[in-house]
């Protein structure tokens, strides 16, 4: 497996950090490593109604030795949001691999000009007027 890319998942962030505040608390020798990456935010809801919804991050690395480095180094990893609540990142293997694939551009993108049928169209409505 070491030769596919490996996809992790950093959970139980706190619901108020941004993407910068958690990009900033890995360190280089990772980000170097990270192929893809993938933040979501989380939300806290006053009162006791509804339980917090904490942050998470996705990163995909190229060999599974970098991700296990970056699982033990970032495992653990203490915060403390603005009302003094304490959490501690969980590190590991996400259960889910696959990553979205790139925006292919369409190869029919602005041919339309060009169609038969369409310049057809345009004379017909020329027509009309």
């Amino acid at each position: 497996m070491s030769s596919e890319t490996v996809k992790c998942v950093v959970r139980l962030l706190p619901p108020e950090i941004t993407e910068e505040e958690f990009k900033a608390s890995v360190p280089e020798a990772h980000k170097e490593n990270i192929k893809w990456s993938f933040f979501v935010d989380g939300k806290r809801y006053k009162g006791d109604a509804k339980p917090s919804l904490n942050s998470r991050s996705y990163a995909q690395f190229a060999t599974m030795e970098q991700a296990e480095d970056f699982m033990s180094s970032y495992h653990g990893h203490a915060f403390v949001d603005g009302q003094g609540e304490n959490f501690r990142a969980v590190a590991c293997i996400a259960p889910y691999q696959k990553v979205p694939r790139k925006n292919q551009k369409d190869p029919r993108e602005g041919t339309i000009e060009d169609d038969a049928y369409y310049q057809e169209f345009v004379e017909a409505l020329k027509m009309k007027k």
